[in-house]
């Protein structure tokens, strides 16, 4: 069992310095999140999936997208503002924007 964790903090530590360096790619993330997922079905340490966001953040989210493909920069910048109002932080990056939660629910 140690030498599994160990392989694990291993993997983790690799992914987390792609990340840092920004090697990473969307899809190779994923890919990650699922193996490390996988794993986890034997260790139960990961905490839950993918947060659930409300369906007014959702659809936000998705409008901010369409505003970005649009061009219409003003519109998105006006909905990045009204998600962080919400909580929410969303980064542009190369692979289409990301989101992460700034506050967590009931905990202010």
């Amino acid at each position: 069992m140690s030498a599994g964790l160990a392989a694990v903090f291993d993997l983790v530590r690799d992914l987390n310095r792609r990340i840092e360096r920004r090697t990473l790619s969307t899809a190779d993330a994923g890919r990650a999140l699922e193996t490390l997922r996988d794993i986890d079905r034997v260790l139960g340490v990961l905490p839950d999936a993918t947060p659930e966001l409300e369906p007014a953040i959702e659809e936000l989210l998705a409008a901010r997208e369409a505003a970005r493909a649009a061009r219409d920069f003003a519109a998105s910048d006006r909905l990045r503002d009204e998600l962080a109002s919400h909580g929410v932080t969303v980064e542009d990056t190369r692979d289409g924007q990301r989101w992460r939660r700034t506050v967590e629910a009931g905990r202010g």
